[in-house]
């Protein structure tokens, strides 16, 4: 993980090459490496700002080529990834964190109609999302905090650098 927030957006073929060599990695049904780079390829499908698109293709393009080197059940989580496919709880995670409800953030009850706010939405889709697997649950997390990061750290490169 240091190794890919060290090499960041900024150096597109370097982050590519390590992101590639994580598939296959790892315990589990699902090696940790492969979840890991589901997490990334979310971020990748629903966080990137336009100037970051065309790096976040060829990522999930290189790990398209890279999952022939895992198994064949997290080849197919992973290829479904690339094309923007998640499983349900990922899809409750998203919209927990990317539908503004009103009010919700400050009381933890929507509107005082007994249906959960927003931080309780996003807090039991984080428990439903670390709860999966043995360890794909976490290891999916932490992809997905490490591309919020990638995002957040990115500094584009000014023409004389």
């Amino acid at each position: 993980v240091r190794e890919v927030l060290g090499c960041g957006f900024s150096d597109p073929a370097g982050l590519k090459e390590i992101l590639v060599s994580m598939t296959g990695l790892g315990p589990g049904l699902t090696p940790s490496g492969d979840d890991f780079l589901t997490g990334i390829l979310l971020i990748i499908h629903t966080g990137l700002p336009r100037i970051l698109e065309e790096r976040g293709r060829e990522l999930a393009e290189g790990v398209r080529e890279a999952s022939a080197g895992t198994n064949d059940i997290s080849r197919q989580y992973l290829l479904c990834a690339i094309r923007g496919e998640y499983g349900m709880g990922l899809h409750e995670l998203v919209n927990a964190c990317l539908t503004q409800e009103e009010s919700s953030l400050a009381c933890p009850e929507n509107r005082g109609n007994g249906q959960p706010g927003q931080k309780e939405k996003i807090r039991r889709a984080l428990e439903k999302t670390a709860a999966a697997g043995h360890s794909s649950g976490i290891d999916t997390l932490n992809g997905i905090l490490a591309g919020i990061r990638l995002i957040l750290e990115y500094e584009p490169c000014s023409p004389g650098k």
